[in-house]
């Protein structure tokens, strides 16, 4: 099934949609995950009395440095269509979720988050976004994003560069119009490097498998296109045929 276009319904139907696509998620990777790890729906990842983070999906394990995680082999970072890679030392300090735990010490080693509009409807909850996101990853915590919304004022580049410029203050790269929506995953490298795999997407488009790290080298691959169209069948029709004028009415026998 493609990605259809968000923007043509209310943002709470888009909510609903994205509540039961965390779910969805939450449940196949209970079936991936290594046998140590378990994936919990939660309001809040982590909370302190220094920071607040809101993840859409959170993976934690204990220290591992084998290829293996309880038994389960894990996948070998992916090709996809951009890699860009960073020295975190030029680093400048700055819903409903699912959150996935190891069965002991319970210490965050990778977020998903799937964006909703108003992580970034203005500058401040853009900036507020970005900086989340670079604490985590400046914990050296791996994280994979999901944008199904394409730039706005508030970051004209898309959501990665605006997270990018933090490691990297080169030029920005541009965005194509066709292909401005993102699936984009981050690596923390022992070496203390940061790699970020980057798939442009757009309406139409089928999503790509997408890696999160539980290691740096080592990944489950997230089935974000089986969720996906899993949680689209549990939209309504009313807001279905609205989304995906193709789907035909259900006629009632006469």
């Amino acid at each position: 099934m493609p990605i259809h276009d968000w923007k043509s319904v209310e943002s709470g139907i888009f909510h609903s949609f994205h509540q039961v696509w965390s779910t969805r998620i939450m449940e196949s990777l209970n079936n991936l995950l290594p046998s140590d790890h378990y994936a919990i729906v939660e309001q809040n990842a982590m909370t302190s009395e220094k920071s607040r983070y809101e993840p859409e999906v959170v993976t934690l394990q204990t220290d591992v440095s084998d290829s293996e995680l309880g038994g389960v082999a894990l996948a070998a970072p992916p090709q996809t269509t951009r890699r860009m890679r960073a020295d975190l030392d030029a680093y400048t300090a700055k819903k409903n979720i699912v959150v996935i735990r190891h069965v002991s010490r319970d210490r965050i080693v990778a977020i998903i988050e799937l964006i909703s509009p108003g992580n970034k409807s203005s500058i401040r909850d853009t900036t507020q976004f970005v900086n989340k996101v670079d604490d985590l990853l400046r914990r050296e915590i791996h994280v994979m994003l999901v944008d199904l919304f394409p730039p706005s004022r508030t970051n004209p580049y898309g959501i990665h560069d605006a997270i990018w410029q933090n490691f990297d203050s080169r030029d920005p790269l541009p965005i194509d119009p066709a292909k401005s929506l993102l699936a984009v995953s981050y690596e923390n490298h022992d070496e203390g490097d940061l790699e970020a795999y980057i798939e442009p997407l757009a309406v139409g488009d089928a999503i790509p498998d997408m890696p999160v790290f539980l290691r740096p080298g080592g990944c489950v691959l997230v089935p974000l296109e089986a969720t996906y169209n899993s949680a689209f069948d549990a939209v309504p029709l009313r807001w279905r045929r609205v989304i995906a004028p193709e789907i035909q009415p259900v006629t009632s026998p006469s």
